[in-house]
């Protein structure tokens, strides 16, 4: 090969051009091929919490969610529960759970029949829903605590819900005007029968007092007594 062939060569060697590539076989430098996106799915909202129902402290009668449970517990353990009719501490015809009259208004009478069980628990459940908490319940400020409501409720229905018990007490008083220490106080003059102060009704009172600051009624009952031995 000549001089000028070999130079004529390496001229056209140089020279030559790749040809482009078709647009099908151009990459992407880097690319790195994605896998397709899983559909959305929406977030599940789990119920809201609520709370466990409350325990219930009184199995062998039913009352509605209204009325409160501390003053029903507190009427249960001081009452008790006769059946047969029998005269108070201050000798007025009592029968069942402390009651000393019916649903019907009539007055309890000694010569009265026996009640069974279920039919004390049932006057005590009505007596309580149709008459004493709503007549306490509208003596109450609004937004009264349970635990102050059932105090109250206990003291209406050891001395009545009226003029002459607990909607004209100096508790009730004091209550709705929002000295509730004040208020808890006064629960204690109502400690006299008959003109007579009754240990009953002290250690009673200050039981009622002590749930209404939060103390169980075991414990409660338990300072009243040691207060008022």
């Amino acid at each position: 090969m000549s001089g000028w062939g070999f130079f004529d060569f390496f001229s056209r060697l140089f020279s030559r051009q790749t040809p482009p590539a078709s647009a099908s076989s151009t990459v992407e430098p880097y690319a790195v091929p994605v896998a397709p996106s899983a559909p959305s799915v929406p977030p599940v909202v789990p119920p809201p919490l609520t709370a466990a129902p409350a325990a219930e402290a009184l199995p062998s009668v039913s009352l509605g969610q209204d009325v409160p449970p501390e003053g029903v517990a507190l009427i249960k353990h001081w009452e008790k529960c006769i059946l047969s009719p029998y005269l108070d501490s201050g000798g007025v015809p009592t029968i069942g759970w402390g009651d000393i009259t019916y649903m019907n208004g009539k007055p309890v009478s000694m010569t009265d029949p026996k009640l069974t069980q279920a039919e004390a628990d049932l006057l005590l459940k009505n007596k309580l829903e149709k008459e004493f908490w709503p007549n306490t319940r509208k003596l109450l400020p609004e937004g009264t605590p349970s635990r102050v409501a059932g105090a109250f409720l206990s003291l209406a229905w050891n001395i009545g819900y009226g003029d002459k018990g607990l909607a004209g007490s100096t508790a009730i008083r004091k209550l709705r005007a929002g000295d509730l220490d004040g208020a808890l106080a006064a629960m204690e003059l109502w400690k006299k029968d008959n003109g007579k102060t009754v240990k009953g009704l002290q250690r009673r009172r200050r039981s009622e007092i002590l749930v209404a600051k939060g103390y169980n009624l075991v414990d409660a009952v338990a300072a009243a007594i040691k207060a008022y031995p």
